[in-house]
């Protein structure tokens, strides 16, 4: 396996998108990067009550040299017994790695390792300067495998542009098989309200610059306030939910119940005990997800080729576990089922 760690002092900010998973398409992806923009504004998830937060919104914890050297001495005086969230995108966060186990053995510790799309291309137009998605699976199972409490984010997802049941079920494959704890997706919520309009009137346009249908779709969607239609975000809760029992992850957030689900028996809302059941999951998104009872993970992803040892799904034949090798990146804007009428 290649390491996943670089160099002290190289984040591949520039340099990731031509990487071993191959080159996606050449296309102008302006629209896609004034999109970003606008998204970095956002939080990845529920505010942290009572505890400390670090990269829900705005600057990642990690992103630069400076910033990590700040987050260090913000995590090392954190007291006992605090509860502590972090979010981040980049593999820098691995090379602190002892610290955060020291930090995890005295505090109520959780790393969040945050991906738009498994998709190389668009990541890298959504999410300007942050690692492939590949690496940020490598750094996943580094810090898997040292002990450390760490699963996926996937947010935001945009309804009819990133909600596809295979995106999703690329992202939860691989991050089961790097040894995630857990998965939670955060569907896309505009601003609303006093000081918000301005950021909802630049979200919708650059929606509607990058691809029409999208931007239309949202303009209907989130008529009624921050949040989608409830079919639109019930939809995708349920589906992850149906990825998350059969990938074995836990929910980290009770907030990701969705609408009018009922907890199915014996499970806990925080191990992802909802029955998707009771919203019919079992039409054209389940089977294009490759949800089945019991199912094992067979489907490839297109996240990159990653070798992966953690405690993931598959053994290797030495010992631990390995990913399956996974297929280029679709193009940026490529045909891909997008989840949503």
């Amino acid at each position: 396996m290649a390491d996943p760690l670089e160099p002290a002092g190289t984040e591949p900010a520039a340099t990731e998108g031509a990487g071993a998973e191959g080159a996606g398409a050449e296309v102008d992806d302006a629209p896609a990067r004034r999109l970003g923009r606008a998204l970095a504004g956002l939080p990845l998830g529920p505010r942290c009550v009572g505890g400390l937060e670090l990269g829900l919104v705005g600057v990642d914890p990690f992103g630069t040299p400076p910033v990590a050297r700040a987050t260090r001495a913000r995590l090392a005086a954190v007291p006992d017994g605090a509860r502590v969230e972090v979010f981040t995108r980049f593999a820098r966060v691995a090379r602190d790695v002892e610290g955060l186990q020291a930090l995890a053995a005295r505090a109520a510790l959780r790393v969040h390792v945050v991906f738009a799309t498994p998709d190389r291309a668009l990541a890298r137009a959504l999410e300007p300067g942050a690692p492939t998605p590949a690496r940020r699976v490598q750094t996943l199972a580094a810090l898997a495998r040292a002990g450390v409490p760490v699963g996926v984010v996937c947010a935001p997802v945009l309804p009819g542009a990133t909600d596809g049941p295979r995106d999703l079920r690329e992202l939860v494959s691989a991050a089961r098989m790097a040894g995630a704890r857990w998965f939670g997706a955060r569907v896309l919520r505009l601003p609303d309200g006093p000081g918000g309009d301005d950021l909802r009137r630049e979200l919708l346009a650059a929606a509607e610059a990058w691809r029409p249908e999208v931007g239309q779709r949202w303009r209907r969607w989130y008529r009624g306030g921050p949040g989608p239609s409830a079919g639109v975000e019930d939809r995708v809760l349920c589906l992850v939910d149906a990825l998350r029992r059969q990938y074995r992850l836990a929910c980290p957030w009770e907030a990701d119940a969705p609408a009018g689900a009922e907890r199915a028996p014996g499970r806990s809302a925080r191990a992802g005990g909802w029955d998707p059941r009771q919203l019919g999951l079992f039409g054209a998104d389940r089977a294009a997800a490759g949800v089945t009872p019991g199912a094992a993970a067979k489907a490839p992803g297109v996240i990159g080729a990653v070798g992966v040892a953690s405690g993931g799904e598959r053994p290797a034949r030495g010992g631990g576990a390995v990913a399956r090798p996974l297929r280029a990146s679709r193009a940026l804007g490529g045909g891909r089922a997008t989840g949503a009428a």
